[in-house]
């Protein structure tokens, strides 16, 4: 029976749903589905490991870029730092990301990755080494 409470709560755990509008499961495969339909202006929480990183874009707000893996599929994570901290990232390491995907034909980019300063929409979020970005 332990075992079973424990099966139960991983499943839980790994596939968090978060309550908000318009959100997304927390699994790896949700990324794929919205490239495939094309959807953009979701609320999506996910789990993926750092495979490049790009020079920041300082156009208007200034983000940190970089491209993860989430289960097959990659895509550009574009983390305003105007508002959060810089997260210290590098190839090859792992990062929960909350955010916003907006569909594009290279893969899509999650964005608003920080909290909201107007405070009118949920925030995001990046957490590193137990640390969130925000």
């Amino acid at each position: 029976m332990p075992a079973i409470v424990a099966i139960v709560f991983l499943f839980l755990y790994n596939n968090y749903v978060d309550t908000g509008k318009n959100s997304q499961k927390t699994n790896n495969s949700v990324i794929e589905q919205l490239f495939k339909s094309r959807k953009s202006g979701q609320d999506v929480t996910i789990s993926a490991e750092v495979i490049k990183t790009l020079l920041d874009d300082n156009d208007g707000s200034r983000h940190q870029r970089f491209i993860v893996k989430s289960g097959i599929h990659s895509v550009l994570i574009a983390h305003n730092i105007d508002i959060a901290s810089r997260v210290p990232v590098g190839t090859g390491d792992f990062l929960e990301i909350k955010g916003v995907y907006e569909w594009n034909e290279k893969g899509g980019v999650i964005h608003w990755t920080h909290r909201d300063l107007n405070q009118k929409r949920p925030g995001g979020w990046i957490i590193y080494n137990n640390k969130k970005y925000h």
